[in-house]
């Protein structure tokens, strides 16, 4: 398969990447990933648990709650409806719900609906009382946000810069619903999800459609998980801002058809949703908005997408339209930053592609696979451990890379092992304070697999051999006592 080919390297070492992830993250009982590209899913994994006290392990078809995912449906509807000529993206908001000219606040019949997309309408976040996030109150229904847009005014003036609000989606639903004659979950079901048959996706919880998890808080890794069963909360007339539940695999056959091809949108609208709008202000990985997409550069890659954070679980999907790759993943721990695990999934893709890459213009075989001595040097592959924790034995093209699986990005300044022409195996590349230009040796088992390796003579041991080891020590020490 050639998608597969292409990322397949990548796809191997993620999968081991990924399960030490949510191993060895107590904040992170559940972790379900994705990766499509050309609309294939070529990766579809989960890890640990969907329900800590039912023992319940967790799949890929497990469904989770994607908040703030629902923008970029909300806002895919919205440009569906301006394909079919029923509104415009600068058209006053006022134009489609007359009664906002009720509010005193004489801005308000100024705003449009490219403002409320973009997050620049200066709404509140999420009304006077957000405290329905903490699960003490219901979700604002529907009267209850129009009485809000009816009689608050706006925090800031429209149009000056973008600030984020749930409220501007739930109004951007009610248009939906005025122009179309549907009500918002139905517009989503009829005409984005039903023509590209994903079941796995439904614009609110809805009983019967499947297995969902149970998120949990941990604000302290001091605490024990705190179970909130959260994924059957009705999200009312927030809906298009935080309803929208799915499986990571559907979140990558959504986000693929939302780019690429004319079943949902037409091309004029897809180059619209990824249209800048905004720099999101004092951003720690200094993104941008779009109509119901976030924008961000990322290793050379310039990716769109959205997360999503609701009571116990949070999620992110991010494509990259120049290859037509989407990556997705959700968890259903809640102090858990899906953006650096992103970070990691795109800084590993773009290690091994930048390799493959090298390879194919030198000429030489797939990466990982040169015959270098003792035995194909992707024979050098494997988790270590030492008292310091895990290391990872990379080989790619001509080099093995020594990588902390631990890491956000787990190959970011890690050493690199290469063969001298004498043969010596030496880290090539260390930091100062390692073991730099220092000669590397390999132990193999008699079955010819990779047994230990030593690095300037520190050794790196598999892990039931590291174990042996360090009761072995403890034993002696506990014995000299």
């Amino acid at each position: 398969m050639p998608n597969r080919d292409r990322i397949g390297p990548a796809l191997a070492y993620l999968e081991d990447w990924l399960a030490f992830q949510q191993q060895n993250n107590p904040a992170m009982p559940g972790l379900s990933v994705a990766i499509a590209q050309d609309g294939d899913v070529l990766f579809e994994r989960a890890w640990g648990s969907a329900n800590l006290a039912a023992r319940e392990p967790l799949t890929p078809r497990h469904l989770f709650r994607v908040a703030s995912h629902s923008k970029t449906f909300t806002s895919a509807a919205v440009l569906h409806l301006a394909d079919a000529g029923r509104l415009g993206l600068d058209d006053p908001v006022i134009r489609h719900l007359p009664w906002l000219a009720e509010n005193p606040d004489s801005r308000l019949a100024g705003i449009t609906l490219r403002q409320l997309m973009s997050h620049a309408a200066g709404v509140m976040r999420d009304g006077a009382r957000p405290d329905f996030w903490l699960l003490e109150r219901d979700f604002p229904d529907r009267e209850t946000l129009i009485e809000f847009f009816r009689t608050q005014p706006l925090v800031v003036d429209p149009g000056t810069r973008m600030k984020y609000s749930n409220f501007t989606y739930g109004l951007l639903g009610l248009v939906i619903e005025a122009v179309s004659g549907l009500d918002f979950a139905c517009y989503l079901k009829s005409k984005l999800l039903d023509p590209l048959g994903l079941a796995e996706i439904g614009p609110e919880y809805q009983e019967g459609a499947g297995r969902f998890v149970t998120g949990y808080f941990r604000p302290s890794l001091a605490w024990e998980p705190i179970a909130i069963a959260s994924s059957s909360l009705p999200t009312n007339a927030l809906a298009p801002a935080t309803g929208v539940y799915a499986s990571a695999a559907a979140l990558c056959r959504f986000y693929d058809a939302l780019v690429f091809g004319d079943v949902l949108l037409s091309a004029q609208a897809r180059q619209e949703m990824l249209r800048k709008q905004w720099t999101v202000p004092l951003d720690e990985f200094e993104r941008d908005y779009a109509h119901g997409l976030v924008l961000r550069d990322l290793g050379g890659r310039r990716i769109a997408g959205h997360s999503g954070s609701f009571p116990g679980q949070v999620s992110a999907t991010f494509l990259d339209p120049a290859q037509r790759l989407v990556v997705s993943l959700m968890t259903n721990g809640y102090n858990v930053s899906v953006d650096l695990l992103q970070t990691g999934i795109w800084s590993i893709l773009d290690l091994f592609e930048g390799q493959a890459a090298e390879a194919r213009d030198a000429g030489t075989q797939d990466v990982g696979t040169q015959d270098v001595g003792p035995a194909p040097l992707a024979a050098y592959r494997g988790r270590f451990f030492t008292p310091a924790g895990a290391v990872d034995l990379v080989p790619l093209g001509e080099v093995i890379y020594v990588a902390n699986p631990g890491k956000a990005q787990p190959f970011a300044k890690c050493g690199e092992i290469r063969r001298d022409a004498d043969g010596t195996f030496r880290l090539a590349e260390d930091s100062g304070l390692g073991r730099h230009g220092e000669p590397v040796d390999f132990v193999f088992a008699p079955d010819g697999s990779l047994e230990r390796a030593s690095l300037g003579g520190f050794p790196l041991l598999r892990e039931a051999a590291f174990r042996e080891r360090a009761a072995r020590v403890a034993a002696a020490r506990t014995k000299e006592r």
